[in-house]
């Protein structure tokens, strides 16, 4: 936790360092509950497998970040993200595999995003990346690094290789809209996405016809 010192010219005396160790106390014990309050809180707000935040984080954090949006007219975004083809991993591989993949996912979303860039899983194998100061265009491009960035990522689970793609789908805030509304707009685009072929990135502010084009794709 750390270290005090106290120091002076003459030794104490036992009872002098008796009372020190009662003051000590009387600091130490506080702050140990302290850390330890702040570690159940840190531990609520967290996925116990991957170690991003939770579900309950994202929604803490999207309205903190919608907040900071509307008072500096500050552009928002968010990913939906969804492996492809997720459930054959568990069915090939076993649910082993599954975890240690969910884990290797979102380390590669955490590199490939910004340091800014907060990532939640928000389901199963389901996952949202809030963008702050991100507008529609730069939510695109962002997506688009990630998607490229999984599909060149060598994921390995006991030395067998399992090939990954992921679907994306973008919204950007708009200041008059509930979250609620935000949140269903980018589902909304990460299904167009998966229904017209996964491994690709649907904006929601884009028609349907203007999805990023696929590159060579790979499925478990």
């Amino acid at each position: 936790m750390g270290e005090v010192t106290f120091t002076r010219s003459k030794k104490f005396k036992e009872e002098e360092l008796a009372i020190l160790e009662r003051l000590m106390g009387t600091l130490i014990f506080p702050l140990k509950n302290a850390l330890m309050y702040r570690k159940a809180l840190d531990a609520a707000m967290q996925d116990s497998l991957t170690g991003c935040g939770n579900k309950r984080a994202f929604d803490s954090t999207l309205h903190r970040e919608a907040e900071i949006s509307k008072r500096h007219d500050h552009p928002l975004s968010i990913v939906s993200i969804d492996i492809d083809f997720f459930k054959n991993i568990n069915d090939q591989f076993g649910h082993a595999a599954g975890d240690d993949i969910l884990k290797q996912i979102v380390e590669c979303l955490t590199l490939s995003a910004r340091k800014s860039d907060l990532c939640f899983r928000c389901g199963g194998e389901e996952f949202i990346i809030v963008l702050n100061k991100t507008n529609e265009a730069g939510a695109r491009i962002i997506a688009e690094r990630l998607r490229q960035a999984v599909n060149k990522t060598r994921f390995v689970h006991r030395d067998k290789i399992i090939p990954l793609t992921i679907s994306l789908g973008t919204a950007t805030f708009k200041n008059d809209e509930k979250l609620e509304s935000l949140v269903e707009r980018s589902d909304k685009a990460l299904y167009e996405a998966k229904n017209s072929g996964r491994n690709r990135v649907v904006s929601a502010e884009v028609s349907k016809k203007k999805t990023h084009p696929v590159s060579e794709q790979k499925t478990a």
